[in-house]
């Protein structure tokens, strides 16, 4: 059922097209990713559960900020398409109390039209989906929110993961890894092995127009 007074207009004056949605680990804070204003939008959750009246807004460090997942010690790594080009993990910053989102803490970069991360369940390990170059990114995430590439190089070393990939979700166990590949219709799995590194172990079809996973 709808909580009362609820509702919120993102920006009345120009299209937003919200890739995002989601509170951090604390839930006082609901942060929108905006792909055609290049912005952050977060909203303080208010005791009555209800949206701040006004959200805080700031430029992403790349253009086109896309999925996000909130890592701990209010740390939150966005993905960044940079309109379908050469796309970034970003981490950043979000004040629990405030919902301010601070200056970019690290950047990494990733394959073409990076578009969603998730991160291992002791928060060491994460993995972008890249939907145009049709790969799986892994970096490391440290203490202090700065972002390593997880294989001995300079450089991302990416994992192919098929036509069209776009979501991904990691069990909570961290031994498997899925990815929702529209381009070919299917969903691929990776397993996950005790350094974090991927490997595939199968794939099945689904149709075309599915466009999220959740998994258990």
């Amino acid at each position: 059922m709808p909580i009362p007074n609820s509702t919120r207009i993102i920006d009345n004056s120009q299209p937003t097209a919200p890739a995002q949605i989601g509170f951090n680990k604390s839930g006082t804070v609901l942060l929108i990713t905006e792909k055609a204003t290049n912005t952050l939008t977060t909203y303080l959750v208010q005791q009555d559960a209800t949206p701040s009246l006004q959200p805080l807004k700031r430029l992403s460090a790349v253009p086109t900020p896309f999925g996000f997942t909130f890592g701990d010690r209010d740390f939150v790594f966005i993905t960044e398409a940079n309109g379908g080009g050469l796309g970034e993990t970003v981490s950043y910053r979000i004040d629990r109390v405030t919902g301010a989102v601070s200056n970019a803490v690290d950047r990494i970069e990733q394959g073409n039209a990076a578009c969603w991360t998730v991160l291992s369940s002791d928060q060491t390990v994460g993995y972008t989906t890249n939907t145009v170059g049709g790969t799986v990114s892994l970096y490391r995430v440290n203490f202090n929110g700065t972002m390593d590439y997880f294989f001995n190089s300079s450089v991302d070393t990416p994992i192919p993961s098929g036509a069209g990939v776009r979501d991904a979700v990691l069990l909570q166990n961290n031994h498997f890894l899925f990815t929702l590949n529209n381009d070919e219709g299917r969903v691929r799995s990776f397993w996950v092995n005790r350094s974090g590194a991927i490997a595939p172990r199968g794939m099945a079809a689904i149709p075309n127009s599915a466009t999220g996973l959740i998994a258990r």
